[in-house]
């Protein structure tokens, strides 16, 4: 019966970000955490109560929600964004410029470590996604 009551409370807790928000201040040092770990994994629904709570008095709930947002901006900043961007035979400065205007964000063509080759370039296919992890 236990098992039931605290399966429900957590349920209700993922509708509602202001509960979790809540449990922040919790006595318990675990229930702290476990709400911290689903504010953490919510997809940006919470994101007004965390800000609310960011200005709360209580320190535990201020210093937690600061780096929930933190962290959902920095979420928020290295995500991918899907552009649609087509050429044929087109300046790799223009292409690029393209893409800097449809994605939103700024692009540096070379630095004083590497020069820029503005080669022509084609692009075909209807999305490319954009990520700024390199992987080997």
């Amino acid at each position: 019966m236990l098992i039931v009551a605290i399966c429900t409370l957590k349920t209700s807790h993922a509708e509602e970000p202001g509960a979790l928000v809540r449990l922040l201040g919790s006595d318990k040092f675990s229930t702290r955490e476990g709400a911290t770990a689903e504010l953490a994994r919510s997809d940006g629904e919470s994101l007004i109560a965390l800000s609310a709570a960011a200005e709360s008095p209580d320190p535990e709930i201020r210093l937690r929600a600061k780096h929930l947002l933190r962290m959902h901006k920095e979420r928020m900043l290295w995500a991918s964004s899907p552009v649609a961007l087509q050429a044929d035979s087109e300046q790799a400065s223009s292409l690029f410029t393209q893409l800097a205007e449809t994605s939103g964000n700024p692009i540096t063509l070379g630095d004083d470590l590497a020069d820029f080759r503005d080669d022509q370039l084609s692009i075909h296919g209807e999305y490319a996604t954009y990520s700024p992890w390199i992987e080997s």
